[in-house]
């Protein structure tokens, strides 16, 4: 079964009372009509998002998406990635570079982010800025 976002769904507890079984997307959203039998929650996005629409697309799904579709696929994991870039950083003359980590890499691509968008705002800008904080998360330690 996959959410209204085309995600795969998982069976997880209810994300409001923690009752097991409901079928939920990878957000914790519950999705394809299943409803907590112990509580109200609504059953399904579409039920959630008709009482309340969102003016744009999420910025966090759309970013989930990259970091898990597009992005992956064409780059892999982006713990092997982040792991050769720091890697090529410490490999080279510059001191400071020396003791670069993953998770500083992460760092580095959101400022660049906030620079990009505080010269010339666009959602693009920002949806890579969330993708970057969900990599940031995975390469914690690296």
């Amino acid at each position: 079964m996959k959410c209204a976002h085309g995600v795969d769904t998982s069976t997880h507890s209810c994300f409001a009372c923690n009752h097991q079984p409901v079928t939920t997307c990878k957000h914790g959203i519950q999705v394809g009509g299943a409803k907590c039998p112990t509580c109200t929650v609504p059953g399904s996005l579409d039920e959630m998002l008709a009482k309340n629409p969102l003016p744009d697309p999420s910025v966090l799904l759309e970013a989930e998406s990259l970091v898990n579709g597009d992005r992956a696929a064409s780059y892999g994991d982006p713990k092997d990635n982040f792991r050769r870039w720091r890697d090529m950083c410490r490999a080279t003359d510059r001191p400071a570079l020396r003791e670069i980590t993953a998770e500083d890499l992460a760092v580095v691509m959101i400022c660049l982010k906030v620079c990009r968008d505080t010269a010339s705002a666009k959602r693009d800008n920002v949806v890579d800025g969330a993708a970057y904080f969900e990599l940031w998360n995975r390469v914690r330690g690296l």
